[in-house]
């Protein structure tokens, strides 16, 4: 169902979009990998082999798809990384540099129970600002409170402002600061916030 802005939300992702999804997601966070040496057609094939596209939700405007978020709970993980995807895009020795630096960047298993993540939220850059990434985030609010979840958390880079004064608009509250140090130099943050709202 569309809202008033015209945004549709859907859980399964669209035949054929896995690679758009991809791209969304490289448009969004590649910076975050510079550390890794990882150019974009690779980041690309990386991210589209890795994603588990069932731990979704899809935003699409206009019969296309422009922003999506994914959830993590449990062993049911959006963003699954895995060495063997790696492996086939780098020799053994770069793939497994790449991929233990990849490993200390994600969060581990989540220990505060009844609790759901925001593994990822990513938006077209061309249609920021349009309600987009909001919509995401309350519909995966409102999915979160019918599974039954008691909180629902997620993490933002220090450097992105705009997205921590969104997830405080929507209810969130900062919980910790991590400190990444010199595994974020060039990265263009240093760090990220823990946010959880409660349900």
């Amino acid at each position: 169902m569309k809202n008033a802005k015209g945004i549709e939300v859907l859980k399964d992702l669209p035949e054929g979009e896995n690679q758009r999804i991809a791209e969304l997601f490289w448009e969004a966070f590649g910076s975050k990998y510079k550390s890794l040496y990882i150019n974009k057609d690779q980041g690309i094939a990386i991210v589209r082999d890795s994603l588990r596209f069932d731990q979704g939700l899809y935003a699409c405007l206009s019969n296309r798809v422009v922003g999506f978020l994914g959830f993590h709970y449990g062993s049911h993980r959006f963003t699954d990384f895995r060495f063997d995807v790696f492996r086939r895009q780098f020799s053994l020795p770069g793939a497994l540099l790449r991929f233990s630096i990849l490993t200390t960047f994600l969060p581990g298993r989540i220990k505060e129970p009844g609790e759901i993540r925001i593994d990822s939220v990513a938006v077209d850059s061309e249609l920021r600002g349009k309600g987009i990434g909001t919509t995401l985030i309350e519909e995966a609010i409102s999915l979160a409170k019918k599974m039954g979840f008691r909180s629902i958390r997620l993490e933002v880079i220090d450097s992105n402002e705009r997205a921590k004064k969104l997830y405080e608009r929507l209810g969130f509250k900062t919980a910790k600061y991590v400190n990444f140090g010199i595994l974020a130099r060039g990265a263009g943050f240093s760090g990220e916030y823990v946010m959880r709202r409660y349900l």
